[in-house]
């Protein structure tokens, strides 16, 4: 039988980079059960939808990532009455 989750890997990563603020894109693809390429480009993705903010380091090589909670997640599916 297939293995599969409600969760996509964007709102995994998400959701991982909300709760754990000192986390690498190598320790996150093991976390999560994905290649840590795969993690770059969802934090790209994320960035890209001003989901997350990514602002390198001063002290250390380490990116800091911020939420931006003023982002409304959004699903193109509606339900027939046309509200979801």
């Amino acid at each position: 039988m297939a293995k599969w989750t409600f969760l996509t890997n964007h709102a995994l990563v998400l959701s991982y980079l909300a709760t754990t603020h000192k986390i690498t894109a190598r320790e996150l693809s093991l976390t999560i059960g994905i290649t840590e390429r795969a993690v770059r480009k969802v934090i790209a993705d994320l960035a890209d939808a001003r989901y997350i903010r990514k602002k390198k380091r001063a002290d250390t090589s380490g990116t800091v990532f911020t939420l931006i909670c003023r982002s409304v997640i959004t699903h193109t599916v509606k339900s027939p009455s046309g509200t979801f």
